[in-house]
């Protein structure tokens, strides 16, 4: 039973990539993750 974590893992992918094109970044990086994480509320 996945208990809904690769769907937790593609959210918090799909936040993060949006995060750096709001930041117009290329890549992205420790920081984007961590704001997607507290957007997510993890």
């Amino acid at each position: 039973m996945s208990r809904g974590r690769p769907r937790l893992i593609n959210n918090l992918a799909t936040t993060s990539l949006i995060y750096e094109c709001q930041k117009g970044l290329k890549y992205i990086d420790e920081e984007a993750v961590r704001q997607a994480a507290a957007e997510l509320g993890l």
